[in-house]
C-alpha cells in the first residue's frame, strides 16, 4: 500500500511535484481496476520535538483520502489511555477536525515505530515517533457489532 497526502495540504505547503506515478486502483469488491496517475511529492515527516526523529517520504497526491466521517475515541478508550500515562492530542481528538490529510501506507508504516508495545485488554498500544497508536477490536460502541480503530495520539 502506498502513502498519500491530500492535494489541498500539498498545495498549502508548496510541495514541488518530483515525478508522476501510475497506479492500478482496485476498490473492495471490484474485479476491475481504474488506472490513475498521481503526482508524487517529497516531505519530511517528523515528531513535534525538532530534529529528534524524522523520515523523508514520498507521498502520492490525492484530491481526498476518504470522505468517511471518522469517529473520535469513546470515553472508555480515553480513560484507558489516560490511566496508562499515554499522551493524546486535542488536535487528533477534536470534534471539528476529522479530515485525514496524510495516510501512511505499509511501505512507510514501520519506519515510524519505536518497538514499544503495550497491551490494554483487547487493545494494543504501539509507540511511534509521533506518540501512541491504538489498534484493536473495540466492542465498546453502541449500535455497532465492532469497530477497529488505529489512531495516532500525538504527544504535546
Amino acid at each position: 500500500m502506498r502513502s498519500f497526502i491530500c492535494k489541498n495540504l500539498a498545495e498549502r505547503l508548496n510541495l514541488p511535484v518530483t515525478r508522476k506515478e501510475h497506479l492500478l486502483v482496485y476498490t473492495f469488491g471490484n474485479r476491475e481496476h481504474n488506472e490513475k496517475i498521481f503526482d508524487v511529492v517529497k516531505v519530511i515527516i517528523s515528531n513535534k520535538k525538532p530534529s529528534e526523529k524524522s523520515a523523508e517520504c514520498e507521498l502520492l497526491v490525492s484530491d481526498t483520502i476518504t470522505n468517511a466521517v471518522l469517529p473520535t475515541p469513546n470515553l472508555i478508550i480515553e480513560k484507558l489511555i489516560e490511566t496508562n500515562h499515554m499522551a493524546q492530542s486535542d488536535l487528533c481528538l477534536s470534534q471539528s477536525n476529522k479530515e485525514i490529510h496524510v495516510l501512511i501506507g505499509a511501505e512507510l508504516h514501520w519506519q515510524f515505530h519505536t518497538g514499544c508495545i503495550k497491551r490494554i485488554d483487547k487493545l494494543f498500544c504501539v509507540e511511534t515517533i509521533f506518540g501512541w497508536t491504538l489498534t484493536g477490536n473495540n466492542n465498546l460502541r453502541k449500535n455497532m457489532d465492532s469497530i477497529v480503530e488505529n489512531l495516532c495520539f500525538c504527544e504535546h
